[in-house]
């Protein structure tokens, strides 16, 4: 757990000397350097962090993971939500192991928030992982925001979701047997 949160206060530093301004009340994905993908290999399996910029009108965000298993919602309890203001980071990484391990941190102002979650894939399921999907750039709303999602099928279904955007997620969600959604949503607060 040291490892993780100082890898995340690492590469938070990095992305804030990186970040070239963003266009207020917008979260959009930040494409890592060479370096940073490979910093993030020593401690996770795959990574997508997404940059936000919030006005006044928005103080919270809460991040949270959606398992579906054949196309259902079967899933959604594991939350993370956080005080925010102005410019921050949201971070999401996958472990390498044979459970869904998962990391979320949330970085805003200098301090930096984090949760682990995980989920046992059933080994007679018989999936391999397939895709991870990244949406680029969104305009922050009340509304969730899907970020990012790993996709898990049987070898005899390579079909569907891949190079798709979560939106057209509804279209093809009975396409995996098994997907993890990362959503966030931000609210006020007050």
């Amino acid at each position: 757990m040291h490892r993780l949160l100082l890898f995340l206060i690492l590469i938070t530093l990095f992305l804030v000397a990186c970040s070239e301004g963003l266009e207020e009340n917008t979260v959009k994905h930040v494409k890592l350097s060479d370096l940073d993908r490979s910093i993030s290999k020593v401690s996770s399996d795959q990574m997508s962090v997404h940059e936000f910029n919030v006005s006044e009108e928005y103080n919270w965000l809460e991040v949270w993971v959606e398992k579906y298993v054949d196309g259902e919602l079967v899933d959604d309890d594991f939350k993370f939500s956080k005080g925010v203001e102005s410019e921050g980071h949201i971070i999401f990484s996958t472990d390498r192991d044979d459970n869904f391990s998962f990391n979320i941190g949330i970085t805003n102002n200098g301090s930096v928030g984090t949760s682990h979650g995980h989920d046992l894939i059933s080994k007679d399921r018989e999936v391999t992982s397939f895709g991870w999907t990244i949406n680029d750039e969104m305009v922050i709303s009340e509304e969730e925001l899907p970020l990012a999602g790993k996709f898990y099928i049987n070898e005899e279904r390579r079909m569907g979701f891949s190079g798709n955007t979560l939106e057209e997620w509804d279209d093809y969600k009975d396409d995996y047997d098994l997907a993890y959604i990362v959503k966030a949503r931000f609210t006020n607060e007050n």
